[in-house]
């Protein structure tokens, strides 16, 4: 696989927080955290833990936008193989090793360092400047890492940007498949419109992405014709999930260790449950037993909002269009259901969103799971 010059300048500049610069190569810095932009008018979008399945997608997007991004890359997570240096290496940008077993490739020491799940103290701080590197967080959250649902992050990003702030730092997640593949590029296209310029966390802070570049370092690892086995792909839990492991871990933690809550929790049907994971949980508790009540709120109150004579009028609908052999689909019925309800009068505000959700519990009220042949979809 080649990659376009340009995606590889995003992830060659952007691949910041992976190595561990020693203080022979690095010099002593003073002790600082970054949690905001200092350069006007930009946006460093972030993206923690991986390289993941969809790294490349994300990259991909990124050079569609003219866009720069920042990978805080996680070595457990890490997929790399020969084809991807063998792309950056012909493309002319050579990247440090984020990998164990990493193929030989030039080492990059880098300037700026993102401590998992933002968690940090003094002695963090004090490790990172004597390696010459600067604790880097954020001051905007997708909130896709606690469980936001991808029209949620995406509300998120649309906040932020209608208040348009001098600069902002943000923090996604590309292992949760919703954010790279919904999320991002909306944030990319708003981004734009707000006439933002999408820098790496560097630029956006006016530095330099690496103390030094080195020559190839030895393969530590022998070479196979076979690329690095893919993690599995994630699990995206629901807030009542999450809520079923905070709760193990509650009736657990006086007598089981998190590592050993693993095994247990994987046999419930968490099969990619890790310890960062239920960290992460513990910490973000009160937020996800907060986002799980109001979505059962939602629920209930989508739940009684019921236009029976709209559904009447469709059911009708339907069943002339299968008697004259018309397959409707299901965009068809959400734009009937809208005429109806102008050719009925309902008023603005009684009126419901005709959502994809709204669609499915339709069909099965109404007993339309059909297939092309005569029915709906």
């Amino acid at each position: 696989m080649r990659f376009s010059t340009s995606q590889i300048a995003t992830l060659a500049s952007a691949l910041l927080g992976v190595a561990q610069a020693s203080s022979a190569l690095g010099s002593r810095t003073t002790p600082s955290v970054v949690t905001k932009c200092t350069e006007p008018n930009t946006v460093a979008i972030t993206f923690d833990d991986g390289p993941y399945n969809w790294t490349m997608e994300l990259v991909d997007l990124l050079d569609k936008y003219d866009a720069k991004g920042t990978f805080f890359v996680n070595g457990n997570n890490c997929i790399c193989d020969g084809r991807i240096t063998h792309g950056w290496k012909t493309a002319g940008t050579f990247i440090g090793p984020v990998c164990f077993g990493n193929p030989s490739s030039d080492q990059h020491w880098v300037e700026n360092h993102s401590p998992p799940y933002g968690e940090y103290n003094d002695e963090v701080v004090e490790k990172a400047a004597n390696n010459g590197q600067t604790v880097v967080i954020w001051d905007f959250d997708s909130e896709d890492s606690i469980g936001a649902t991808a029209e949620q992050s995406k509300n998120h990003y649309d906040n932020i940007l209608n208040q348009h702030p001098g600069h902002i730092l943000t923090l996604n997640h590309e292992t949760i498949q919703t954010t790279p593949q919904n999320v991002i590029p909306h944030a990319l296209k708003k981004i734009k419109e707000k006439g933002y310029k999408m820098v790496t966390v560097a630029q956006c802070l006016g530095k330099e992405s690496y103390q030094t570049v080195t020559e190839p370092s030895t393969r530590d690892a022998p070479s196979t014709s076979q690329p690095r086995t893919r993690q599995p792909i994630r699990q995206n839990l629901t807030y009542q999930q999450k809520i079923q492991v905070l709760d193990f871990y509650h009736e657990n933690k006086h007598r089981l260790s998190m590592e050993s809550m693993i095994p247990p929790l994987r046999a419930m049907g968490f099969t990619t449950i890790c310890q960062s994971t239920i960290s992460r949980f513990v910490k973000n508790e009160a937020k996800i037993r907060q986002c799980a009540e109001e979505q059962r709120g939602h629920v209930k109150r989508a739940s009684v909002v019921v236009l029976p004579e709209v559904e009447e009028a469709l059911v009708r609908w339907i069943e002339e269009q299968q008697q004259s052999g018309i397959w409707v689909s299901g965009d068809a019925i959400v734009q009937r259901a809208r005429v109806i309800c102008d050719e009925q009068g309902v008023p603005e505000d009684e009126r419901i969103g005709f959502s994809r959700g709204w669609l499915d519990s339709f069909k099965k009220r109404n007993g339309l799971n059909l297939g092309r042949q005569g029915g709906a979809r």
